[in-house]
């Protein structure tokens, strides 16, 4: 007998049918990391960090991350701090993974790669908690840190 879908497209799936049931594997996230902010959308898709504007409905590159984490699995998480104009990103493979970087000011030429100039860390989760500081979770001490700005600029620029 032949299969029959109904109801939304999952993408990309691997779809296996028996005479006792149907089993379906999920290959990918359905939904990408994302943030909103304001009207517009930063996300992740293909390994580059994008934004949408909801008004215009332009769509562009501004960051590269194809380094960061393994090559087959996208980021899990992406936080934005507007006032520093950064992104966060945590990727689950390599135990949890988090990086911090700016998004360029000006996009032109080919785009930047994230890990010229970001700051990685271990931790499951990351998230901005103030203008000028973002918390890491890492799961496997049971350990919430707190990470200050400037330290972290300071480190990179040397």
């Amino acid at each position: 007998m032949p299969a029959t879908t109904t109801g939304p497209q999952l993408t990309p799936t691997l779809q296996t049918g028996h005479d006792n049931g149907l089993i379906v594997f999920k290959l990918e996230r359905e939904r990408p990391a994302f943030v909103l902010h304001g009207d517009t959308v930063y996300y992740v898709r293909d390994k580059y960090v994008r934004s949408y504007d909801i008004n215009t409905g332009s769509d562009i590159g501004l960051l590269s991350v194809r380094k960061f984490g393994s090559p087959y699995v996208p980021p899990r998480t992406l936080s934005y701090n507007p006032a520093e104009r950064a992104v966060l990103l945590t990727i689950s493979s390599d135990n949890g993974l988090y990086e911090l970087t700016n998004l360029p000011k000006d996009i032109s030429g080919e785009l930047k790669d994230s890990s010229l100039d970001g700051k990685r860390g271990v931790g499951q989760s990351a998230i901005f908690v103030a203008r000028n500081r973002f918390a890491t979770l890492n799961k496997s001490t049971q350990v919430c840190q707190q990470h200050a700005w400037s330290a972290i600029w300071y480190l990179i620029s040397r």
